[in-house]
């Protein structure tokens, strides 16, 4: 048995009686449900209780006129077509109303065919604006799936990037991450963008990504590192920049920035191309706190975790000379605040290191 789909229902607004009757029985010939209103009062009513495909409604109505009629189903049913009917041709009064939304204006009186034809056009311009609208739809969910699949995919990209950083460096584990969730805490507390704090939780793992071309001998070496290592362990930043610069893509743009500038220092003193001051954006300068936290709660080949008093005291000794003041305040306020961010962990020797919470998996 074949299912029909439902004829388009109709409202034919009009206060004289001869026309509403002449309309439904011309309409309802062709198929058409129809139900009738006498002015714009019954047909927001009509409206309210029933969905009508299209409404045909005279302009000329007691009391309100038809073009309040077109303005509510303009603003209140714009899935609702309108066919305007007038009993005289009046140019600025067609062009508001078409300019509404009308899909057509008839002058009374008209023939039974350009009435049919009149609706029949107005039916099918509404089923395409329907059909473009699904389209509108459906393409915008497809985008937006889309969008979240290569979010998750670029994220799992930056994670495993930084368990294979982390693995390579494996003495300190896990410090690209934490790293991340310090300079995340600091960026929040600053005040920055949700969409620049997001990015910065994506891109901050990276920021020792040149690490991977640093030898073993010097990423392990449990003592002091010579002038000639310590000059090649300084070209992490610049290696780390080279990878990841010139893509065009943001997070990889803004990761190439971390990995040069994470290491510069507020008075000059840092590496590898001693900026100073504001000459160091402002992510190199959350990074680099966040950095410099994480390296001093964490052991290390060639000493073990400071304890977290510690570790705040001497980041309040570099606080406005090597370190950005607002973003070392931002951290210890944060820290102190709210002490769940931290849990203390034993290590080996029995010392006390931070990690953030949640603890990574």
């Amino acid at each position: 048995m074949t299912i029909l789909p439902p004829q388009p229902a109709i409202l034919v607004v009009d206060d004289e009686d001869c026309d509403r009757r002449l309309f439904r029985t011309v309409l309802e010939r062709e198929g058409y449900s129809v139900e009738t209103a006498v002015d714009a009062a019954a047909a927001r009513t009509m409206l309210a209780l029933q969905r009508f495909t299209l409404v045909v409604c005279d302009l000329q109505l007691p009391g309100e006129s038809g073009v309040s009629v077109v303005e509510h189903i303009s603003s209140a049913h714009p899935e609702t077509g309108v066919l305007v009917v007038s009993g005289g041709s009046d140019r600025a009064r067609a062009e508001h109303v078409l300019a509404l939304g009308a899909y057509g204006y008839l002058v009374k009186p008209f023939g039974i065919e350009q009435l049919l034809i009149a609706v029949s056009n107005a039916l099918r311009r509404r089923q395409l604006e329907q059909e473009h609208a699904q389209y509108e739809r459906t393409l915008e969910l497809a985008v937006s799936r889309r969008t979240v699949e290569l979010t998750r995919s670029r994220e799992e990209t930056v994670r495993r990037l930084a368990v294979a950083l982390d693995s390579r460096d494996g003495i300190t584990g896990r410090h690209s991450e934490r790293t991340a969730s310090y300079a995340t805490v600091i960026a929040k507390k600053l005040g920055l963008p949700e969409g620049t704090c997001d990015l910065l939780t994506l891109a901050a793992p990276l920021h020792d990504i040149g690490k991977l071309a640093i030898p073993d001998r010097i990423l392990h070496k449990p003592g002091s590192l010579s002038a000639d290592e310590w000059r090649l362990m300084e070209t992490h930043t610049t290696v780390g920049h080279e990878m990841l610069a010139g893509s065009g893509e943001e997070l990889l743009e803004l990761a190439a920035t971390l990995a040069w500038t994470h290491h510069e220092r507020l008075d000059g003193s840092g590496y590898p191309r001693g900026l100073q001051g504001h000459a160091i954006p402002t992510s190199g300068r959350v990074v680099a706190v966040a950095d410099t936290f994480e390296a001093l709660t964490s052991d290390r080949p060639y000493r073990p975790a400071y304890p977290f008093d510690k570790a705040i005291q001497i980041l309040i000794g570099l606080r406005g000379h090597q370190l950005d003041p607002e973003s070392v305040d931002a951290l210890i306020d944060s820290l102190g605040q709210d002490r769940s961010l931290c849990e203390t962990v034993r290590t080996a020797n029995g010392s006390a290191t931070l990690a953030l919470l949640p603890p990574a998996a």
